[in-house]
């Protein structure tokens, strides 16, 4: 069932919920993903709970980073890329991470996110809300993207299940640098860690 994600108020930064920016929630153990082409640390995108896009899969976490250094010269967006990291974590034990203290551009406001259910075609849902810029996406339903691609597992080398289309956010001063076009996240069913991101216009 696909739902829109729409703009709402910041939550409580310790909630297990899906939004967008902010510091993630993540185990003690992780570290906050630096380029592999400028060595600067990543912007958090966002955190998607995966019982909101499909019921079906594992309860986690999903975690969304790119790299949003200027001079914007990194592939961030392109299927694979050492620019960007996506990674699904369990739910035991997590806290706000806490980003490089040289990370700049690491951090970006935190939006919360409601889910609002749609049943029409996922533009012409988008067009209804207004201002449509504060649709950040849907879950659940996938968009037909400009390549139609669909990343492979690199463990089990099954193709991965959507989870969420991510658009730019509202703001043209905090939004995500996708180029003015959306990305797309997917996770391996099988594999509960393996999650890839991309953005559409690296076709």
């Amino acid at each position: 069932m696909p739902f829109l994600l729409l703009k709402a108020d910041a939550p409580n930064p310790t909630d297990l919920v899906t939004r967008v920016g902010g510091r993630p929630l993540a185990p003690a153990h992780f570290v906050w993903p630096t380029c592999g082409e400028c060595s600067a640390a990543m912007q958090s995108l966002a955190q998607i709970r995966l019982r909101d896009a499909d019921p079906s899969l594992l309860d986690r976490l999903l975690l969304l980073f790119a790299c949003q250094a200027p001079p914007f010269l990194c592939s961030s967006g392109a299927p694979g890329s050492s620019a960007n990291f996506a990674v699904c974590v369990g739910l035991d034990d997590l806290a706000p991470c806490e980003p490089p203290s040289e990370g700049l551009h690491a951090l970006r406001p935190v939006d919360g996110l409601i889910c609002r259910h749609f049943d029409v075609a996922y533009d012409d849902a988008r067009a209804a809300i207004q201002p449509p810029d504060f649709v950040f996406g849907h879950l659940g339903d996938p968009a037909d993207s400009v390549s139609g691609f669909v990343p492979i597992c690199p463990t089990c080398t099954s193709p991965m299940r959507f989870v969420v289309q991510l658009e730019q956010g509202w703001d043209a001063d905090t939004a995500m640098n996708f180029n003015g076009v959306t990305a797309f996240a997917y996770v391996c069913p099988s594999c509960p860690d393996t999650a890839a991101f991309f953005v559409d216009d690296f076709f």
